[in-house]
């Protein structure tokens, strides 16, 4: 009876298991589409917003992407270029290591030979029949089978060693045309990039000389605020559905202790004015070297990454409970929409985007929408 009702309880708890396990993996597909069905949402929202550009923000966008396509391409092959010189780095070392140990081998076959030449007036043969002794005979046997054994090891072993010092040179031509391939694309992209910036500082003298033309540098800056405005709230109400934040630690409780989004000097506070004192800045603005990396300041989903009139690049993640966090004027962007980033890790790279002539990161939080003093939640 005990045993039936052992076998039972077995049966309860592995059909109970697999129907959590069942409603786990649906609601994680729920959860997909609903992030799916935001994200393609907010893509709609921001197509509507490309349509208000004026010619010259389009092309300001256009030169903009530009550059931060040639800049990532660029990262990798630097990256590639790194991987590379490593691996020519411990390919030399091995080949002097095979050239050393051939060197040796060469001297030990050198000796044996010199060995061999000075026996080889006495036959084995003759040896082993002067013996009278047979134990003696057969101990000249054993020692004459590991003389010869001795002298093919050393044969094979340089053998060996000098089809691996092949094999290695081989590898090692490889590596240094490969390298040579990608250095000579680099210097490429670098001209590119060059290429990039100086259309993207047309297209930014274009847009303003516009602005300039209809003397509206305030109203340019309000369309900016409330363009931002608008994809956050467009964000707030297509991520209403998403309960996806199960495994990321709640926001709130790391008030005061987030790390820095970025190395570098805070330039512009929260709730200082800006547009001749007419506009109010919500979150702070850090100055920064081009190229520097861009973290994420908590757990989250990426919900935007794309570029937006007055913000430039911009990357926004949602923390889950109505939280989220901001970093505009990127030169590069490292996450696409929907992807899962960790607290600390790279979403993007700083640099001149032309939106505010110089180096530097926006950033915000937001709860709700409503602007939050970040300076209160950094450590």
């Amino acid at each position: 009876m005990h045993l039936i009702r052992f076998f039972l309880l077995i049966i309860i708890f592995s059909t109970t298991s697999f129907v959590l396990a069942a409603e786990s993996a649906k609601q994680a597909l729920q959860d997909l589409d609903s992030i799916n069905s935001a994200i393609a949402e907010i893509d709609d929202w921001l197509e509507t917003a490309s349509n208000r550009q004026s010619s010259a923000e389009k092309n300001l966008e256009e030169a903009t992407r530009e550059v931060a396509q040639v800049t990532q391409a660029m990262s990798s092959l630097e990256s590639v270029i790194a991987e590379k010189q490593g691996e020519l780095i411990d390919l030399q070392a091995h080949q002097n290591s095979i050239a050393k140990e051939i060197s040796t081998q060469q001297i030990l076959l050198q000796q044996a030979i010199r060995l061999a030449y000075i026996t080889s007036d006495q036959s084995f043969l003759k040896i082993l029949l002067n013996q009278e002794d047979f134990s003696e005979s057969s101990r000249m046997l054993y020692y004459s089978r590991l003389f010869s054994e001795a002298q093919t090891a050393k044969i094979e072993n340089y053998q060996a060693s000098l089809i691996e010092l092949a094999t290695v040179n081989g590898n090692l031509s490889t590596t240094l045309t490969r390298l040579n391939e990608q250095q000579t694309q680099l210097n490429f992209q670098t001209t590119e990039l060059t290429k990039a910036r100086e259309n993207r500082a047309s297209a930014l003298a274009r847009v303003n000389r516009e602005i300039a033309e209809r003397n509206s540098a305030l109203e340019n800056l309000e369309v900016s605020q409330a363009e931002i405005e608008a994809l956050l709230e467009e964000i707030r109400r297509a991520m209403e559905g998403v309960t996806s934040f199960a495994d990321v630690p709640p926001f709130e409780d790391a008030r005061g202790e987030l790390p820095l989004p970025t190395a570098g000097r805070i330039t512009s506070q929260f709730g200082s004015r800006y547009g001749d004192g007419n506009l109010t800045r919500q979150g702070i603005m850090f100055s920064t070297q081009s190229g520097s990396p861009i973290l994420a300041v908590h757990a989250g989903r990426v919900v935007f990454s794309d570029w937006l009139r007055g913000s430039g690049l911009l990357v926004i993640i949602d923390h889950g409970d109505g939280y989220m966090s901001l970093y505009g004027s990127n030169q590069s962007l490292a996450k696409r929409a929907g992807e899962w980033v960790d607290k600390g890790e790279v979403i993007a790279t700083s640099g001149d985007n032309g939106i505010i002539n110089r180096p530097g990161l926006y950033f915000e939080i937001r709860h709700r929408g409503e602007a939050q003093n970040p300076s209160s939640w950094l450590r």
